[in-house]
């Protein structure tokens, strides 16, 4: 079996050996050549030898798989590219889902797999902690979608939104982490925002200002309530407009009680209980 740890060769960017990870997450490729120690060097390869595959069972699924022998089970990939590969996918669903009438946009993101929705909330997690390192730069990231289900009562009441696509901007977290004026959502909470839009407690309608907004309650710890409002205009211009996560605040003893007593007077309960 070929040791990777002492091939000494020159291969191309796109040889197999870049394709895997052998040397785990501590893994380094040094490049470090001048033109001389290259030409003339007869003991410099050219050309990797081929690793052969080997059959690997998993021990929590046992499923069996092929992987490069002398290569750790889950290391057989090349990491950065996985990563640019769902970034890539993650993209263009976001642009797609955008351009969409939100019904048929909130189809598309609700039929992926459990494995992308995950991507998803990785990808939130770190602009969440780029949000938090520095002041607003106009960053902005996908949370998920308003669901089919809110979309259809929506249209039931003739103000279905332009798209389905939910997304938080760097400005408005840092907003919503340090307005005095309400109790803030702890970073924690926020940071995990895809999941939490899977299965609020509530949404609400909320007719009451001059544009129309949505309402999402959850329960959270200690018996608490978070609130966050999400603003968006029925008007769909030609690039498409995005469903923007404005605010959010944990809610104050007696705030649910005046949720409930605007229901039928511009507050109009989608789905959930109060």
């Amino acid at each position: 079996m070929f040791d990777w740890h002492f091939f000494n060769g020159l291969l191309n960017h796109n040889a197999k050996l870049f394709q895997s990870a052998p040397g785990r997450w501590a893994g380094r490729y040094a490049v470090q050549l001048r033109a001389r120690d290259v030409e003339g060097n007869p003991n410099l390869k050219r050309q990797a030898p081929d690793e052969p595959l080997v059959e690997w069972k998993n021990p929590h699924t046992g499923e069996a798989v092929e992987v490069p022998a002398n290569i750790d089970p889950g290391f057989g990939y090349n990491v950065g590219e996985a990563a640019m590969r769902w970034k890539g996918l993650l993209d263009a669903v976001a642009g797609r889902i955008v351009r969409l009438p939100a019904i048929e946009g909130a189809a598309l993101f609700e039929s992926l797999d459990d494995v992308a929705l995950g991507k998803v909330a990785e990808v939130f997690a770190g602009f969440f902690e780029q949000a938090m390192a520095g002041p607003p730069a106009g960053r902005f990231a996908l949370a998920g979608v308003i669901s089919r289900r809110i979309l259809e009562r929506l249209a039931e009441t003739g103000v279905l939104p332009a798209s389905a696509e939910i997304v938080v901007r760097d400005h408005d977290l840092w907003h919503a982490l340090r307005d005095t004026k309400t109790n803030p959502i702890d970073r924690a909470w926020w940071a995990q925002l895809p999941m939490r839009l899977r299965a609020p407690m509530a949404v609400l309608l909320d007719n009451t200002h001059a544009d129309p907004a949505l309402l999402y309650l959850f329960a959270a710890d200690g018996g608490k309530k978070v609130l966050i409002r999400l603003d968006y205009r029925v008007k769909k211009p030609q690039r498409g407009r995005v469903n923007i996560v404005r605010t959010g605040a944990v809610l104050a003893d007696g705030e649910i009680d005046s949720l409930r007593g605007q229901l039928g007077h511009g507050m109009r309960l989608l789905e959930g209980h109060l």
